[in-house]
């Protein structure tokens, strides 16, 4: 999507309405990346995203288990 917009000349609502779509569709993902989508000088849609290295590190301890609390004995 970041090519996409780099060599098309894409609308800013339109690419923030295709990122918001894809991060609905994948909400586990969604938290661990920051997007944000600005207008380039010429108006048009620029694209940048990165890892959220924190919630990155969660996701990988907590895939596929269940995370109880520690009893106290």
């Amino acid at each position: 999507m970041q090519s996409r917009c780099e060599k098309q000349n894409r609308d800013v609502q339109k690419v923030e309405r295709e990122v918001g779509r894809l991060l609905g569709q994948n909400t586990r993902a969604a938290g661990l990346f920051d997007v944000e989508v600005k207008a380039a000088e010429q108006g048009f849609a620029k694209l940048s995203w990165k890892k959220i290295a924190e919630q990155t590190d969660w996701a990988t301890l907590s895939a596929g288990c269940d995370l109880l609390p520690q009893q106290r004995s």
